[in-house]
């Protein structure tokens, strides 16, 4: 993951002629994990709700394999959420800069 992570850092920060097939292709990176990560973190709360009204033992899972394997899911969703979206915002800057189009973030 991280490998091919670098792989399109490297292609979005090339000069190359095609840009609109590079973003897009950039672009479509992100949106992907963003889905991925989404997923993991819905994911990991259902099963910490679940584990919580003992659903687990129904699956003859123990509790505990089923308290870490949910938090685990959970803050890994989380964490690479953000990430993603803090390199997708980067990207949009870089983008903007670019195209020579002022970008403004309004709080």
């Amino acid at each position: 993951l991280l490998e091919y992570n670098k792989y399109k850092w490297y292609h979005f920060l090339q000069k190359v002629v095609c840009v609109v097939l590079s973003y897009r292709r950039v672009y479509r990176w992100f949106l992907f994990v963003h889905t991925v990560s989404y997923i993991l973190g819905v994911g990991g709360y259902v099963l910490l709700v679940l584990t919580f009204f003992q659903v687990n033992l129904l699956f003859l899972l123990p509790t505990k394999v089923s308290v870490d394997l949910s938090l685990l899911a959970l803050f890994y969703g989380l964490y690479y959420g953000v990430i993603a979206r803090d390199f997708a915002e980067v990207c949009t800057n870089k983008l903007a800069a670019q195209i020579s189009v002022s970008y403004v973030m309004y709080f």
